[in-house]
């Protein structure tokens, strides 16, 4: 008791404080934070407690680097200084160390010989769980700040990224109210023409038992590999039964007649994007109308969508949905495969949600998080809450569409996990009828697509976040910010250099000329396109004898031949992003009209046939997408005189 008073009896005023006043002190025995939460008896077993060990918990103790009892009035006012610091360099506009890494680590290295693919695969799975523990103080600021940026803006990203927005550059004269969005416009009609095609017309084969198997192999060879949701194992199964005992009334059915409709779309790929391969492209476009059955696919679809209303909410429900939407993306239906891509995060959200609040270790007072589950239910949820979330971004940049919430959950893990062997999936091909070793190469070279898919969607939302910033009108910022623009370009441009250089080998053009590679190569130079496209817009509206024009015209020039290039490696096959395709063709050429416009460039004949082969891809699949057809109306007269002009 006398030491208990003398710390509040008087003393000498120059007494030195105790470190204990400032902060408390450590307890003998700390329970551990679940424990805590449920106010439970811990028996502090490390490094794991057998309650937690018993329930299958996340065990974690509070972190004792954060105690500062012991520590002496310098040593904090040092630690105080350095806390300082760090905040200054984690608030720097452009994250530069950490996005280095973070691109790094997002395509691995590319270093590893091809044939050594699934060494690939571990690589990056080992890279993005080391880069989630560095980060796992800040994974979600991480997370919101690169990958979604402020997405929940009225109309953003589209509005920066879209067509549209191009007609309403003042080069065009074009009244803003008569281009805001041709889909939405058209949105009255998108039922009308979800079931035009009919199941019963001449040439239609019907839903075939027998032809199950080589549906679903077209299936996991050309749609499967670029967004591998399903686990293969169980899919063959059901494929299996659908074959021995016909489609049923129920989920794995429902799902075996989507992906079937899938197969009777898909078409191989072939690269010819050179104006000298005309005639190729000419045979190319011939045999796929030749190759893909429409009817057949429809009559697929029809009968899984009478399925897909008798389901629960599942796992297995939102690869259903998320596979609706991908078919109707094969359609050019954009509207009718957001409502299903919509649907699907919205069912992921609600099944992570419900987990949550299950979990022993859920904070009520923090945000939404996620802790991981164990097992095979980890890796299905990672996979459908990065493919819906990415199918969703990818169209809300086209059309100013709202989020279905799914972001708000943040993910503990910044990429899905690969697989770690496989040997399940080479026994599985082998029942496909094909060898192991070459399914296995094309499923390890889509993991490879995959995860590279959402690197990039994070490299481009962070030039996007960085270049046009959402608080400020767009063309107002491209020209105020003309100077910090000049510099970011170059810093951006560095990312992507070294995104590219970690591009593994079987997904890296230089080396491959497979359909994925194609792809990676086309997503790079869609992002120089774009942060280069705000000096173009400058150099186009700005006075000649402007003072960053010197430095704004090279740039300008950058952006043109971009365009350019990305429309002649525009895929002719028919394929999920065909929608996108047409929607940034139409893009580019309004670039290199608006280019041609302002006669302020040196017209080369390669614009023009960029023009022309751009006409010729959109006059091909207009008549599928109302919104194509009308916007492909304002784009025809406006290519028609630039190329006369140029003449």
């Amino acid at each position: 008791m006398a030491d208990l008073h003398s710390d509040y009896s008087s003393g000498p005023v120059n007494k030195r404080q105790r470190t204990s006043a400032m902060y408390q002190r450590k307890r003998a025995v700390t329970a551990c934070e679940p424990c805590r939460r449920r106010k439970t008896r811990c028996d502090n077993a490390r490094p794991v407690c057998g309650f937690c060990q018993n329930n299958h918990g996340q065990c974690s103790y509070p972190d004792s680097a954060s105690d500062y009892a012991t520590y002496d009035p310098a040593s904090l006012a040092i630690l105080d200084r350095l806390n300082h610091v760090v905040t200054l360099l984690e608030t720097q506009p452009i994250r530069e160390s950490v996005s280095r890494q973070s691109l790094r680590e997002d395509c691995f290295t590319a270093a590893t010989p091809a044939s050594h693919t699934s060494s690939h695969v571990a690589q990056g799975a080992r890279s993005t769980s080391s880069l989630r523990n560095q980060q796992h103080g800040d994974t979600s600021t991480y997370l919101d700040d690169e990958l979604f940026g402020r997405t929940n803006i009225a109309g953003h990203p589209a509005t920066l990224l879209n067509c549209e927005s191009i007609f309403q550059w003042p080069i065009f004269g074009t009244p803003t109210h008569l281009v805001h969005s041709f889909v939405l416009e058209h949105a009255t009609n998108a039922s009308s023409t979800t079931d035009s095609m009919d199941p019963t017309r001449r040439g239609n084969r019907g839903i075939q038992e027998n032809d199950f198997t080589s549906l679903s192999k077209r299936f996991l060879t050309f749609v499967h590999v670029k967004n591998p949701v399903l686990e293969v194992e169980e899919y063959q199964e059901w494929v299996k039964i659908a074959v021995d005992q016909g489609p049923r009334w129920d989920g794995p059915s429902c799902l075996v007649l989507i992906t079937c409709a899938l197969g009777c779309l898909t078409e191989p790929f072939e690269c010819d994007y050179e104006p000298e391969f005309a005639d190729r492209r000419a045979r190319t476009e011939q045999r796929s109308f030749d190759t893909v059955d429409m009817e057949t696919a429809q009559s697929y679809y029809m009968a899984a969508k009478k399925r897909l209303g008798l389901l629960d909410p599942s796992h297995l429900l939102v690869e259903c949905l998320f596979f609706f939407g991908v078919f109707e993306m094969y359609c050019l239906r954009p509207l009718k495969a957001w409502n299903y891509f919509n649907s699907a995060c919205v069912q992921c959200r609600n099944l992570l949600w419900i987990r949550s609040q299950r979990s022993i270790s859920v904070n009520p007072l923090a945000p939404s998080t996620v802790d991981p589950p164990t097992g095979a239910l980890r890796l299905i949820e990672q996979r459908l809450y990065w493919s819906c979330l990415k199918s969703e971004l990818e169209l809300r940049c086209e059309i100013p569409l709202p989020q279905s919430g799914l972001a708000s959950f943040n993910q503990p893990d910044l990429f899905p996990s690969p697989p770690e062997t496989q040997t399940s999936s080479r026994r599985n091909n082998d029942k496909l009828g094909e060898t192991g070793h070459e399914l296995d190469l094309e499923y390890q070279r889509g993991w490879l697509y995959y995860l590279s898919e959402i690197s990039h969607r994070r490299m481009i939302n962070r030039a996007i976040t960085t270049m046009s910033p959402p608080d400020m009108d767009q063309a107002e910022s491209w020209i105020k910010n003309i100077q910090e623009n000049l510099q970011h370009v170059k810093d951006l441009e560095h990312q992507i250099d070294t995104w590219c250089s970690c591009v593994p080998p079987p997904i890296d053009e230089r080396v491959s000329d497979h359909e994925l590679a194609h792809f990676v190569q086309s997503r790079s130079i869609m992002c120089r396109e774009w942060i280069h496209r705000p000096f173009l817009y400058y150099v186009i509206h700005q006075p000649r004898e402007d003072l960053h024009m010197e430095q704004a015209f090279p740039l300008a020039e950058k952006c043109i031949q971009h365009c350019v290039d990305l429309i002649f490696r525009i895929p002719k096959h028919r394929q999920h992003g065909l929608w996108f395709v047409c929607r940034s063709t139409i893009t580019r050429a309004l670039l290199v009209v608006a280019a041609i416009r302002s006669e302020r460039f040196q017209v080369s004949g390669r614009w023009t046939e960029a023009l022309q082969t751009a006409r010729q891809i959109l006059h091909r699949y207009k008549h599928e997408a109302p919104d194509l057809e009308q916007a492909v109306a304002v784009l025809e007269p406006l290519i028609c005189n630039a190329v006369v002009s140029s003449e």
